[in-house]
């Protein structure tokens, strides 16, 4: 197969994404577990902010706003 460099970009970008989902995801359902926890508070946060980066805008075409909320819904 003859892989171009938009393929391994976009593989990257992908990963990206998606780890910073599985970090959402994981610190959200810890918070709502316990409130308190402040390395989960301080992970979404920062998860937050990345979703909400001109940088997650280059590298993903989906609104950071409902990508957050349907994690939410559906996971947590």
């Amino acid at each position: 197969m003859d892989y171009t460099h938009d393929y391994y970009y976009e593989s990257l970008a992908e990963g990206i994404v998606a780890e910073a989902c599985k970090d959402f995801r994981k610190a959200a359902k810890r918070l709502k577990k316990n409130p308190a926890d402040y390395s989960a508070f301080l992970c979404k946060r920062e998860c937050e902010r990345f979703f909400r980066s001109k940088y997650f805008g280059i590298i993903c075409d989906v609104d950071p706003e409902m990508l957050m909320t349907k994690i939410v819904e559906i996971y947590v």
